[in-house]
Protein backbone atom coordinates (compact mmCIF):
# COMPACT_ATOMS: atom_id res chain seq x y z
CA UNK A 1 0.00 0.00 0.00
CA UNK A 2 2.15 2.69 -1.22
CA UNK A 3 -0.54 5.13 -1.00
CA UNK A 4 0.53 5.49 3.09
CA UNK A 5 3.35 7.16 2.41
CA UNK A 6 1.84 9.61 0.13
CA UNK A 7 -1.06 10.28 2.20
CA UNK A 8 1.12 10.87 5.32
CA UNK A 9 3.36 13.48 3.27
CA UNK A 10 0.22 15.38 1.59
CA UNK A 11 -1.26 15.37 5.11
CA UNK A 12 1.97 16.80 7.10
CA UNK A 13 2.64 18.76 4.17
CA UNK A 14 -1.04 20.20 3.98
CA UNK A 15 -1.48 20.83 7.68
CA UNK A 16 1.36 23.46 7.88
CA UNK A 17 -1.68 25.97 6.20
CA UNK A 18 -4.61 26.97 8.45
CA UNK A 19 -8.17 25.33 8.61
CA UNK A 20 -7.82 22.96 5.55
CA UNK A 21 -11.25 22.53 3.32
CA UNK A 22 -10.22 21.20 0.42
CA UNK A 23 -6.80 20.30 -1.45
CA UNK A 24 -6.19 19.56 -5.06
CA UNK A 25 -3.51 17.03 -6.15
CA UNK A 26 -1.69 16.40 -9.21
CA UNK A 27 -1.11 13.13 -10.59
CA UNK A 28 0.79 12.02 -13.63
CA UNK A 29 0.52 9.50 -15.51
CA UNK A 30 3.71 7.76 -14.61
CA UNK A 31 3.23 7.94 -11.03
CA UNK A 32 4.07 4.86 -8.95
CA UNK A 33 0.82 5.36 -7.56
CA UNK A 34 -2.88 5.55 -8.91
CA UNK A 35 -5.07 8.52 -8.84
CA UNK A 36 -7.92 6.65 -7.65
CA UNK A 37 -6.23 4.56 -4.88
CA UNK A 38 -4.72 7.84 -3.67
CA UNK A 39 -8.33 9.90 -3.60
CA UNK A 40 -10.33 6.96 -1.74
CA UNK A 41 -7.10 5.93 0.71
CA UNK A 42 -7.27 10.08 1.22
CA UNK A 43 -10.50 10.51 1.56
CA UNK A 44 -10.74 7.90 4.60
CA UNK A 45 -7.86 9.38 6.17
CA UNK A 46 -9.30 12.98 6.55
CA UNK A 47 -12.39 15.31 6.34
CA UNK A 48 -10.98 17.44 3.24
CA UNK A 49 -12.44 18.13 0.01
CA UNK A 50 -10.14 16.63 -2.13
CA UNK A 51 -9.85 16.83 -5.89
CA UNK A 52 -7.64 14.98 -8.33
CA UNK A 53 -6.34 16.20 -11.40
CA UNK A 54 -4.96 13.08 -13.99
CA UNK A 55 -2.07 14.54 -15.38
CA UNK A 56 -0.58 12.99 -19.06
CA UNK A 57 2.42 12.17 -19.34
CA UNK A 58 5.18 13.79 -22.27
CA UNK A 59 8.40 12.24 -23.38
CA UNK A 60 11.17 13.65 -25.27
CA UNK A 61 13.97 11.46 -26.53
CA UNK A 62 17.30 12.02 -28.06
CA UNK A 63 15.26 10.35 -31.50
CA UNK A 64 13.39 13.98 -32.01
CA UNK A 65 10.12 12.15 -30.69
CA UNK A 66 8.18 14.23 -28.58
CA UNK A 67 4.66 13.09 -27.48
CA UNK A 68 2.65 10.59 -25.56
CA UNK A 69 4.48 7.47 -24.15
CA UNK A 70 3.44 4.32 -24.75
CA UNK A 71 2.69 2.41 -21.64
CA UNK A 72 3.37 -1.32 -21.83
CA UNK A 73 3.97 -2.56 -18.45
CA UNK A 74 2.33 -1.44 -14.69
CA UNK A 75 4.71 -2.81 -12.25
CA UNK A 76 5.51 -3.00 -8.51
CA UNK A 77 7.27 -0.15 -8.41
CA UNK A 78 7.51 1.59 -11.81
CA UNK A 79 5.97 2.00 -15.37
Amino acid sequence: MHESIFIKKIIEEAKKQENIKKIIIEVGELASIQAEDLEKNLKEAVNWDIKILKKSALVKCSCSFKGKPKITAREHDFV
